[in-house]
């Protein structure tokens, strides 16, 4: 269900993990490998209907992105490039626990994050930090991201509290507008 909201990668614009590997001397599990370099990460490739807001002069998101895992609703917002989360990881800003473990950063949500394992039996497993311990989620990346809902803000949660009916997109444009 969730892989509308990621843009595919060309085969002529590939990413060169091996070397990214080499140069921060660590392995990406196979399938989140697979996964990096197939599709585009961050913020900015990640679909989104998205509406512009006169009174802020900005562009502000109309759907969020969800993962349920149980009775919990883990928000999603985008998937980490892979250049930056081997910073990340490089950086020693990881608590002791993901360096142990060898928890990779991959995304933000709510809670403190979403990792993939990269040894042993938890390689390639999604893994939530939900801020009370570490969960396994997810079998691995393509499964957490088949089970993404995409849903609409509610009304009360956008920053102009604005009816979608009101809103209207001209034939060219990718964002929606609020009526006059």
């Amino acid at each position: 269900m969730g892989f509308e909201i990621l843009k595919s990668r060309p085969v002529d614009d590939s990413i060169d993990i091996d070397a990214l590997e080499k140069k921060y001397s660590f392995h990406l599990p196979p399938l989140y490998k697979l996964f990096s370099s197939c599709f585009y990460l961050g913020e900015e490739y990640i679909f989104v209907e998205k509406y512009w807001s006169k009174k802020h002069n900005d562009f502000f998101s109309l759907q969020s992105y969800n993962f349920y895992f149980g009775d919990e609703n883990i928000g999603f917002s985008y998937f980490v490039p892979p250049e930056h989360a081997f910073e990340v990881y490089n950086s020693g800003s990881l608590s002791d626990f993901d360096y142990e473990q060898s928890y990779f950063p991959i995304a933000g949500s709510s809670g403190n994050g979403l990792y993939v394992g990269t040894r042993g039996e938890l390689i390639d497993k999604i893994i939530w930090d939900s801020g009370n311990g570490r969960l396994v989620i997810a079998e691995n990346v393509f499964e957490f991201v088949r089970s993404i809902h995409v849903t609409f803000i509610e009304k009360k949660y956008l920053y102009d509290e604005i009816d979608q009916s009101e809103l209207y997109k001209k034939h060219s444009e990718t964002f929606w507008r609020l009526a006059p």
